[in-house]
């Protein structure tokens, strides 16, 4: 299970059922466009980091030589999705790439200050949980089966401390949406924490140099659609690029490990209604919460349920694709029925 495929059943049964045991999704042809900046900045990021502490062993060039770097990466990046010569490099991707290369920098500078200054440091990239990749953890079904969590880490930083690696665990994400605790218990924005879950387990310290443990996970957000307009001046554009990112997420008690060199709340994530700082024993009570929560959709899943029962009442139906199709009552009353 993926977390995509969670959220969607927790959102909708029948919308999971139309979209992805039926396949009625949408078929137009694929293209480059404001969506896709999601993949260039995750690919940005993963190889310029990637060879300032695989490569260059964490020494960072001198401004102008980081600068040309992060010009080549982000180069090689856009020919990759949008090919020379091909319909989609023309048009919007012309029209972004102005902005992507801006985005790219200021999120590079970010990050590396905040590494920086902590005592983490990047040691793996994309990192594939699954089945013959990272072994997932895996939740007991009543059946006698289990259900298994898969994805890709963005980012694992770690740092250690007498024999232990405590994990710092971080995604990106190019939109407005934030994690919130109270996200945890409606199945909503579990990424990270069964990231979390899988990396911790009894069985990985060698991986890791060490015994695992948690220590905090970071939801690193750019609303890249605010850049649809840039100001003249470079100064005004990086300041605008600058406003367009966020933290969110939960640090762990417990470790004498540096999340960041200062005292900025943004780095540190200090407790706010999209972040917090918790006990180990909090830390505890969201993985049961989470069990739960997993264990309960997969065996509705494999039970064949499939009502059109909307989550969110109106807001779930009112730009969904499949609301012609299902017989909910919900549509944009806001009445949370559905017919049998």
């Amino acid at each position: 299970m993926s977390q995509s495929q969670l959220e969607l059943y927790l959102d909708c049964p029948f919308k999971y059922a139309c979209e992805k045991i039926l396949r009625l999704g949408d078929s137009s042809p694929a293209e480059f466009s404001y969506a896709g900046i999601g993949t260039y900045v995750h690919a940005i990021l993963e190889r310029y980091l990637k060879e300032i502490y695989t490569v260059r062993g964490g020494v960072y060039p001198p401004e102008q030589d980081n600068r040309a770097l992060l010009a080549s990466v982000s180069e090689s990046v856009i020919d990759e999705i949008a090919p020379p010569g091909t319909p989609s490099r023309t048009g919007l991707v012309s029209h972004l790439s102005e902005r992507l290369r801006l985005l790219a920098a200021v999120i590079s500078d970010d990050v590396s200050k905040e590494i920086r200054g902590s005592d983490f440091l990047p040691e793996h990239f994309e990192l594939e949980i699954g089945p013959g990749k990272f072994p997932p953890i895996s939740f007991p079904l009543s059946d006698g089966g289990s259900v298994s969590f898969i994805g890709k880490v963005d980012r694992i930083d770690v740092c250690r401390r007498d024999g232990v690696a405590y994990i710092k665990a971080v995604d990106y994400k190019t939109g407005s949406k934030e994690f919130r605790v109270s996200d945890i218990a409606d199945g909503k924005n579990l990424q990270l924490l069964l990231y979390m879950l899988s990396l911790t387990k009894d069985g990985n310290s060698s991986f890791f140099g060490g015994k695992p443990k948690e220590a905090a996970f970071e939801y690193l957000s750019c609303n890249a659609e605010r850049l649809k307009e840039l100001p003249e001046t470079e100064a005004e554009a990086v300041n605008k690029a600058s406003e367009t990112l966020s933290r969110s997420g939960i640090v762990v008690e417990g470790n004498e490990c540096r999340l960041s060199g200062n005292n900025e709340n943004r780095y540190l994530m200090k407790t706010s209604k999209s972040s917090s700082t918790v006990t180990e024993e909090e830390f505890k009570e969201f993985k049961d919460t989470v069990s739960g929560i997993i264990t309960d959709t997969a065996e509705k899943m494999k039970s064949g349920y499939a009502a059109a029962r909307p989550s969110n009442g109106s807001d779930s139906c009112r730009y969904c694709s499949y609301s012609g199709i299902c017989r909910s009552s919900v549509k944009y009353d806001g009445i949370n029925e559905t017919e049998d």
